[in-house]
């Protein structure tokens, strides 16, 4: 029986990281005996959802299909459950009698997008994250794989140099979901610049989409054009801010200046009241080459000791830095490394939410 059944999820209503959720499945029975009404059906509990049970409604026949199976109410363990948490494989059990047949079935990560649909406190202003780093660190393929996050299919939206970014030499909106959510994609960091009022100004929207960046600081002509349009400058505001730096750099003693740069951004914007989120990019390239597939399920203890010295050096806490693969040569969307990604996202909107309702003019 086990080898000739099968477990097929089917689509499913999305909903945000940490909220309960129904799944729905249909188990296909190529047996020549049917699979008898009353027949459970576990899911067994992970580190992210507790366990859920369900009885088989009626029979299935032979080489026929159960239709469509919902767990209605499957809760989540613990309080704050993480999207680094939810695991890359569903395991359910099919107890037809006295003997057990167990089943792994690939999980689906966009079902947990749910975050991404919600309205912002202020339905007219979308959430604005300002995407901020050094140049060639990984900003546009981070942004790249947000899109292949929220699309379920890889997606190259920003355009990249051979193996790094491209320069970029203006101010780029990129809206990530139509009329709630744009990430801002913004000039890469020097020693030399942002040195004036240019990181209040992006945070400000006093910035537009397509701003050229060619200048370290802005002239009177330019100063002008901005005050023409401080009207509009609010659908701009900045309400979460992803601050990428490369995973290497911080074990890096030649890299110390450009980071005491970067940790100094980091209390200009914390004054301002933003929560700032850090992403250690290219985390692969600095713990070695290893199969994607070593990331189910758990936190890789490199990782993590990359985790802990950043939060040392940057003085930020644990939950507010984070690891980051993306993507390079693969086909196909992976499991694990939208999982990195979505980890990101789902605090950016609540960093985001919570600066809104702090800030409502903002």
């Amino acid at each position: 029986m086990g080898s000739n059944c099968s477990i097929i999820l089917l689509p499913q209503a999305k909903v945000g990281v940490g909220m309960d959720f129904g799944l729905h499945f249909e188990i296909k029975n190529d047996n020549d005996a049917p699979l008898k009404k009353g027949m459970r059906i576990t899911l067994k509990d992970s580190s992210y959802y507790r366990q859920a049970d369900l009885l088989l409604p009626k029979d299935i026949q032979p080489f026929s299909s159960s239709g469509q199976l919902t767990f209605a109410n499957i809760r989540m363990k613990g309080q704050h459950p993480l999207a680094s948490e939810i695991p890359s494989y569903l395991e359910f059990i099919l107890t037809p009698s006295v003997r057990s047949y167990s089943f792994s079935v690939p999980n689906n990560i966009n079902q947990f997008t749910g975050d991404f649909l919600q309205e912002p406190p202020n339905p007219n202003i979308p959430f604005n994250f300002l995407i901020y780093g050094r140049n060639g660190v990984g900003k546009s393929s981070f942004i790249n794989s947000c899109y292949t996050l929220l699309r379920d299919r890889l997606c190259h939206i920003v355009p990249i140099g051979a193996g790094t970014d491209h320069i970029t030499t203006c101010l780029n909106k990129y809206p990530l979901i139509d009329k709630k959510v744009n990430l801002w994609d913004t000039w890469g960091v020097n020693e030399e610049n942002y040195q004036k009022n240019e990181l209040s100004d992006f945070l400000s929207g006093m910035l537009p989409d397509g701003w050229e960046m060619s200048e370290t600081k802005l002239n009177e002509t330019e100063r002008k054009t901005i005050e023409q349009i401080q009207e509009t400058a609010p659908s701009r505001r900045i309400h979460a801010i992803i601050i990428i730096v490369g995973a290497s750099t911080i074990f890096d003693d030649s890299q110390e200046i450009f980071n005491e740069k970067i940790k100094n951004d980091i209390l200009k914007v914390q004054r301002l009241g933003y929560t700032p989120l850090l992403v250690l990019n290219r985390a692969d390239e600095l713990i070695g080459k290893f199969s994607v597939r070593m990331l189910d399920d758990i936190r890789h203890p490199k990782m993590e000791e990359l985790r802990q010295k950043a939060c040392e050096f940057f003085a930020l806490p644990i939950t507010q830095v984070f690891c980051q693969i993306n993507y390079r040569m693969q086909e196909r969307p992976q499991f694990n490394l939208d999982r990195m990604t979505l980890s990101v996202l789902s605090k950016a909107i609540h960093v985001a939410k919570d600066f809104m309702e702090r800030h409502p003019a903002a």
